[in-house]
């Protein structure tokens, strides 16, 4: 599914019910994840200074329901919506990036090679929203091009010689570009309610991966 709407929070000082003040936060619209951010962020400042001064966040459902200067705040959300954005906004730095490696370094001509793509097939996160915590269970697959125009697909993230499934032959002598992609899909669980998000992309290569020639010696 297309990911949004985003939203940044905004820190204000709410009622905590025994005649104190706690920070609660309130959603503004953006037009992107990377705007939601900004919003966001700007105000890291202010909620460090006021964790300085001992206010803490307010619980889920003490929150006043007014917004800073006594309006409004815009409706939350659906779990959807916020799942989506934060995993637009966020996901991409938080799922492991591929690290390829085929040993000792090089690959013969005529034999398997044996890829470790070095992730994981699953990974699982969680994050603070405005309405509660939001848990994500990711799960890629990875797609391998093996620089010698033949690609595959993988559901297992390989291992060495001689139990690894991610193999690959190259024919000729020569000079390849490795390239490793994992494609992320993962579901999300927020406020009772649960869903599906759209895929993220993690890639890593082994650049002038070589393919060399066995040469056998013979004694006379």
């Amino acid at each position: 599914m297309a990911p949004g709407p985003f939203f940044g929070q905004t820190p204000a000082l709410a009622d905590n019910g025994t005649g104190g003040f706690c920070i609660t936060y309130f959603l503004q619209p953006a037009a992107s994840a990377a705007a939601a951010s900004t919003v966001t962020n700007s105000f890291n400042g202010v909620v460090a200074n006021l964790h300085r001064q001992s206010y803490s966040n307010c619980q889920q459902g003490s929150q006043t329901g007014r917004g800073p200067g006594g309006a409004a705040p815009p409706p939350p959300p659906p779990p959807s919506a916020v799942a989506a954005s934060y995993w637009s906004a966020h996901g991409q730095e938080l799922l492991a990036v591929p690290k390829p490696y085929i040993a000792p370094g090089y690959a013969l001509t005529g034999l398997p090679g044996y890829l470790e793509t070095g992730v994981p097939v699953a990974q699982q996160f969680s994050g603070s929203t405005p309405l509660g915590s939001l848990s994500i269970a990711a799960h890629g697959t990875f797609v391998v091009d093996w620089g010698d125009g033949q690609t595959a697909t993988f559901t297992t993230p390989g291992g060495p010689w001689p139990t690894g499934t991610v193999t690959h032959t190259w024919d000729n002598v020569g000079s390849y570009h490795v390239s490793v992609t994992e494609d992320w899909t993962a579901t999300w669980s927020l406020g009772g309610q649960q869903g599906t998000l759209a895929a993220l992309h993690t890639r890593g290569a082994i650049p002038a991966f070589q393919a060399r020639q066995l040469e056998s010696i013979r004694n006379r």
